[in-house]
């Protein structure tokens, strides 16, 4: 495995996991102190503020270590550093030919298969699909996932547009934290791999744990200055990113 970086995982799927990793800290930490939900509410905004970066941060590395004892475990050698592909020489029993730079000198490796896997990124369409409508991203109000998962500031409510697995893990995770938590997304597009018992379950969960599902596709998403973020079908969320 060639890495650029020491840490393992990219921002969709080990950023999430860091999410739901920090999260369930500090809400375990507001149930042990127990009292009034609203107190608790006020106490875990509070505490969200303070220490939910440095939780995050700490999970990350927490994973990525696991991620490189893991492979090392299963024989595999890490190499860090940048690849470059070019053909290897005619002699040569494998085709390939990786070149490594790093820090202080380049390494080569030959190989018969060459698999790039470069991890992924949120994808940030310019329009609403099925529509003409532009999405005005916005810092802390229309966001994707990895800049939701970055901020410091804990939303009273959220729109969560989609029905994949980080979707699913964010409006979970903002329900259990007390903000008002809403899924936009279709019936055919929630956790479409799953079985249809496992998905019946894990909806009657969310919405017990007080998520409100929107099967409409948005026709526009709207940020006004101040105040709150709204779809032309009249569905709002004060305060809060999406």
């Amino acid at each position: 495995v060639v890495e650029a970086k020491k840490t393992f995982g990219g921002p969709t799927g080990l950023t999430s996991k860091a999410v739901l990793a920090a999260a369930k800290t500090l809400s375990a930490a507001m149930s042990q102190v127990g009292g009034e939900q609203r107190q608790q509410r006020m106490r875990l905004r509070k505490l969200w503020y303070s220490r939910y970066t440095p939780l995050r941060v700490e999970a990350e590395l927490s994973q990525a270590r696991e991620t490189r004892s893991r492979l090392r475990r299963a024989g595999v050698s890490i190499v860090v550093g940048t690849a470059a592909l070019e053909r290897a020489p005619a002699s040569s029993p494998h085709p390939h030919r990786v070149v490594v730079q790093r820090s202080s000198r380049t390494q080569e490796l030959l190989a018969k298969h060459v698999v790039v896997a470069t991890g992924s990124r949120p994808h940030r369409p310019e329009v609403l699909k099925g529509t003409n409508s532009t999405i005005p991203w916005t810092p802390k109000r229309i966001m994707d996932a990895t800049a939701a998962a970055k901020s410091a500031e804990l939303p009273t409510s959220v729109a969560v547009l989609g029905g994949g697995v980080i979707a699913v893990e964010f409006a979970s995770m903002m329900a259990k934290c007390f903000v008002g938590t809403s899924l936009i997304c279709s019936e055919e597009a929630f956790l479409p791999w799953l079985e249809p018992e496992l998905r019946t379950a894990l909806r009657s969960r969310l919405q017990q744990l007080g998520v409100q599902f929107f099967p409409q596709k948005p026709l526009a998403l709207y940020a006004p200055a101040k105040g709150e973020v709204s779809t032309t079908r009249g569905e709002r969320r004060k305060g809060g990113g999406g």
